[in-house]
């Protein structure tokens, strides 16, 4: 953080990324800015810090994205590669890279993915994975990953109940999503 105080906007956008790739995200006006200036080699190095920050950099690309502005060309091309490299990761023998890349997906928000997210979901033996991935089918819509999310609220185990409370939480910040059954749950006949 000590570094965003230097001088140097090449050492402030690389103490930017690096704070990102930590899930740090106080630091994101730096990479917006560096990404607005006319200097060009700041420009790609942003671009590149947030292609290589994977899905720690995802929410802050779809928020470039979405902004108007004269790169988003590149950004959008940066998500594209981003994207690519997380359908890839789903496949990863690490359960933490799969349950990472499906939230990510489910940020980017592409219902082009939804198949390659159920397929996870249903063949994914990890819980977390398989959660989070109903997390991001939930956040674009998809049936699928709001009844799973909604039946584990009736599972037996605390612990399954738990994590769909906390992920359906998730969803109706970030797309409202489950605002009304929600409510219905309210009134349903199991406590």
């Amino acid at each position: 953080k000590v570094q965003l105080k230097d001088e140097d906007p090449m050492i402030r956008l690389h103490a930017a990324v690096a704070l990102i790739k930590m899930e740090e995200h106080s630091a994101s006006e730096e990479v917006t800015a560096a990404l607005q200036s006319g200097d060009q080699a700041l420009v790609q190095a942003a671009l590149e810090g947030l292609e290589g920050a994977d899905h720690f950099g995802v929410s802050l690309l779809v928020e470039l994205a979405d902004q108007p502005g004269s790169r988003q060309e590149e950004i959008r091309q940066v998500l594209a590669r981003v994207k690519a490299q997380l359908l890839i990761q789903l496949q990863d023998e690490e359960p933490e890279a799969r349950m990472h890349s499906a939230r990510a997906l489910g940020r980017i928000g592409d219902t082009d993915v939804s198949g390659q997210l159920i397929a996870l979901r249903e063949q994914d033996d990890n819980n977390l994975v398989k959660f989070n991935t109903a997390t991001s089918l939930a956040e674009m819509g998809q049936d699928e990953g709001i009844k799973f999310l909604f039946d584990a609220l009736r599972n037996e185990d605390p612990i399954l109940r738990t994590n769909a409370t906390k992920f359906l939480t998730e969803v109706q910040r970030g797309s409202a999503a489950v605002e009304e059954q929600l409510i219905a749950a309210l009134s349903d006949a199991d406590p």
